[in-house]
Formats: C-alpha cells, structure tokens, sequence
C-alpha cells in the first residue's frame, strides 16, 4: 500500500505543495576539490554564500560574501565534505576536499570544476521543495562515502514530509532496501543514565527502494503523519545484506520550525 500511495504522491507534489516540479533526481560525478595547507584556497560562486557546512576540524573555513576561503591546518588533514549553500533562491553544493599543495589558488565554480557540466550540475541541485521562505536543513550523517543529507521538511495538514540527499561518493554503488523511522523521547537523564521511550512511525508514503550508483546522487521523499510528538525523529536506513546502515536524528525544535503548506506561495 505505502508504494502504491509513494507513487501517487509523486504525481501530485505540484499540487500539494505548489512547486515547479516533482521529486528530481541528481545523477553525476561527485566533485573532488584539493585545498592548498600552505596558502588559502578559495572558492568563487555565483551568488552569496548562505552557509557552510565542512565535516572536520582539520580545515580553516572563512565567508566573504562570493568568496569561500579554505585552508588545511596540515598536509596530513583527512579527506572530508564540504556543503555549501548561496544564492537567493538557496542552492547547495556538495564537495568532497582534501590537502593537495599543488591545487590552483582559486576555483571558479563553472570553469575550474567540471566547466560546463559544473554549471549544469548547479543547475540540477536546487532543491526539490522550492517553496517561497521554505527552511532548509543540513542536518544528517556522513559514514564509508556515504553522505545523508536532510534538505528539507515541509508540513501539510495530515502530513510531514521529509526531503533526504543521498550523495554516494564512494566506489560502491549503494542499495537501500529497507528504512525505519521513530519518535524518541528522554523520558529521564541523570548523570550517565538516560531512558529512551521509542514510538515507530508508520509511513504514509516512500520508496520503493533506493539506488544510488557510485559517484552519484539521489533525492528521495519519505512522508510521515503530521508531526505531533513531544520528542524527536530518529530515521534509519539500512542495506538489505546489513553490511551498511545510516542513523541520524531530528531534534523536535526543528521539526516544530519547519514551514506548513501556503496556497499562496509563489511558484519557481
């Protein structure tokens, strides 16, 4: 029933949501940076950076408007992801950066990366919801290449609907067959000591499974009942043969914060 109900709710996202389109899906080679550790590397996009999200320590970040400013600490620095989002209409970009002293000194986003499959490439990861004033979310989990990106939650009525970015920058493609979601709640905590109090979440609707090749992306959409909980979501998704699972959890404030539907939200 839920596939049959996933399937309907991709036909109808215009409606229910007043978008430009229904669910996208992002295919493409993942984009590898070197970031210089003795001099300042530095990125140029089109339009202003929002924010940036970089997944270690080991690399000094600065934002001038346009211009994003990297470093690594040292030549050892581990490879990690960077996330970007800039402009006014809130595209994001996904890079995977490492130490490498004979990197250019400065990238310009359609020329140095990828040239004009970088600039289409831009165009392909505005996000699916694109909703007027619409939150975005960076929350998830980066494990073995795999990064799990929350982009967006958007409410309805009767309904939540989740927006993930699955972005495969290993070597292996990756299948996800089978997914959970929960409300958990701390119902004590002293000292070390916490009580966890689960309720699972029956979906409304989601995919049949999800494939995402090796050096590619995917966005997918899980919808849930309309959020009620005092606690917050924890999702799992996992492969069939369990070698590899992904866990990450929403707090309740932003569930709470996320936008509801608006029948006078402009369209893109």
């Amino acid at each position: 029933m839920a596939k049959k109900s996933y399937k309907m709710i991709k036909k109808i996202l215009f409606l229910l949501f007043f978008l430009g389109g229904s669910v996208a899906r992002l295919h493409g080679q993942s984009n590898r940076i070197g970031i210089l550790y003795s001099k300042i590397s530095t990125l140029v996009f089109k339009e202003e950076i929002v924010d940036v999200e970089i997944g270690s320590q080991e690399y000094h970040v600065k934002v001038k408007g346009r211009y994003l400013l990297l470093r690594a600490k040292h030549k050892h620095a581990q490879p990690t992801s960077l996330f970007v989002r800039y402009g006014k209409k809130m595209h994001y970009y996904v890079a995977d950066i490492f130490p490498d002293e004979n990197a250019p000194l400065q990238y310009h986003l359609e020329e140095d990366i990828g040239g004009k499959e970088a600039e289409k490439k831009e165009e392909k990861v505005t996000p699916t919801f694109s909703e007027n004033n619409q939150e975005y979310y960076t929350l998830g989990v980066i494990s073995n290449g795999i990064h799990v990106i929350l982009t967006k939650i958007f409410h309805t009525d009767n309904t939540t609907n989740l927006q993930l970015f699955i972005d495969n920058t290993s070597s292996i493609d990756l299948c996800l067959s089978h997914w959970t979601f929960e409300y958990v709640t701390i119902l004590r905590k002293f000292l070390f000591f916490k009580k966890k109090k689960g309720k699972l979440v029956e979906l409304i609707a989601s995919p049949d499974s999800i494939n995402v090749p090796a050096k590619s992306g995917e966005y997918v959409v899980f919808t849930i009942p309309i959020y009620v909980s005092e606690g917050g979501l924890e999702i799992f998704l996992g492969e069939d043969d369990g070698e590899r699972g992904f866990r990450f959890s929403i707090p309740n404030e932003i569930l709470l914060q996320a936008k509801r539907g608006n029948k006078n939200a402009s369209q893109h």
